[in-house]
């Protein structure tokens, strides 16, 4: 629910938020307690969210106060997708240690299309393009390597 859920066309934004509504003619005092929920809800976009332990996929997603748009990602386990998220939603992430990224053409677009062995302080930017398929923005090595530095395992 919320932002991850609004719509594009503003008449179509009734529910800011779960128990919070825009409606036409609302009494001033519960504009007030929506619009708090509004800003709550594009805050945790901006904040770091929890430390996310590594999984075959990765749940960037989570509907939880700790929710946000920038989280360091723990663990070694190798990572094969992202959860599912309405298209265009971004994350920023900064890896811990080693883990490799499996590249896939449509659900895990990464940079040279190849797989991305991390390690400690590296950090992207993932977009998800809706149904589950992340596309890698930007990839930056934390030794401050170029993107083109970035090295593919097999």
């Amino acid at each position: 629910m919320g932002l991850k859920s609004w719509s594009r066309t503003a008449a179509n934004n009734v529910l800011a938020n779960i128990g919070y509504t825009l409606d036409e003619g609302m009494a001033p005092s519960a504009v007030n307690d929506s619009m708090r929920a509004v800003l709550a809800d594009v805050s945790r976009e901006w904040f770091k969210g929890a430390d996310i332990a590594s999984a075959s996929t990765v749940d960037l997603t989570a509907d939880s106060a700790t929710t946000g748009g920038y989280y360091h990602i723990t663990g070694t386990t190798t990572i094969t997708a992202f959860s599912t998220a309405t298209a265009g939603i971004r994350r920023r992430l900064v890896f811990d240690g080693a883990l490799i990224l499996t590249h896939n053409a449509t659900s895990l677009i990464l940079p040279g299309g190849a797989n991305i062995t991390t390690v400690a302080n590296d950090s992207c930017e993932m977009i998800s393009e809706g149904s589950g398929n992340w596309r890698c923005l930007s990839y930056s090595r934390g030794t401050g390597a170029s993107v083109d530095g970035v090295k593919a395992s097999t």
